[in-house]
């Protein structure tokens, strides 16, 4: 691996962990008295998903996230203040998604910072999100260049994403090392757009002998 001097890092599954988005959804829907099981929520989840595509991505926050909403309710058969509930779901979301920073995180980013490696996220969320997901977990001015899917209204595994923020840090992509949890979205997209990667495999569930991953995120610094 050549010489690097940066490293960017996935969000969730990577560096924070939350729960389940049918989890959130049901906590939240329950609040107004609406009551649907997890496999219901799930299924309306990735009905919603698969009809998003690039062009929403260019919608302002509140209305992307708004439209996604709206197309899960009415998976659910929810059409009463569909409106207004649909926006609901956006401004509860955070309180109710349980974030937590995974325990090897604040460690890693101590050596990353020693060592005088930029550091970065780049993530298929908004950077609103982000934003205010780093304030929970206490890590508010740790990164150097922040990414979000509408700064380039195309989400990883789009190579864009990826160069982008190489291009924010003023280095090169065979300078970069990328880590995330998923092996398209992370570990194939990074490498197409010419970044180093290494996947973050926590439960040692990826046997695949052409994936280059750690189990614990402190392990990058064997890669710096």
């Amino acid at each position: 691996m050549t010489h690097v001097e940066a490293v960017l890092f996935d969000l969730g599954g990577t560096l924070i962990k939350t729960a389940c988005i049918p989890k959130i959804i049901k906590k939240i829907l329950s609040l107004y008295g609406i009551e649907r099981s997890l496999s219901e929520i799930e299924c309306a989840y990735r009905k919603a998903e698969s009809k998003v595509t690039l062009k929403d991505y260019r919608l302002p926050y509140m209305k992307f996230w708004a439209k996604w909403n709206k197309m899960i309710l009415l998976e659910l058969n929810v059409t009463r203040n569909i409106e207004v509930l649909s926006r609901l779901i956006v401004e509860l979301w955070w309180d109710h998604a349980d974030v937590k920073l995974y325990p090897d995180v604040e460690e890693t980013i101590r050596q990353l910072k020693e060592k005088k490696i930029k550091m970065g996220i780049v993530t298929n969320g908004f950077k609103k999100d982000v934003d205010e997901v780093l304030k929970r977990v206490r890590l508010p001015k740790v990164f150097d260049a922040i990414v979000g899917v509408d700064s380039v209204a195309k989400p990883k595994p789009h190579k864009e994403i990826f160069l982008i923020a190489v291009k924010k840090l003023a280095v090169k992509p065979f300078q970069t090392l990328f880590i995330g949890d998923s092996i398209e979205m992370d570990y194939i997209g990074a490498t197409e757009a010419g970044l180093n990667a290494l996947l973050i495999d926590r439960g040692n569930y990826v046997q695949r002998s052409d994936i280059a991953r750690i189990r614990h995120l402190t392990e990058v610094i064997n890669y710096i």
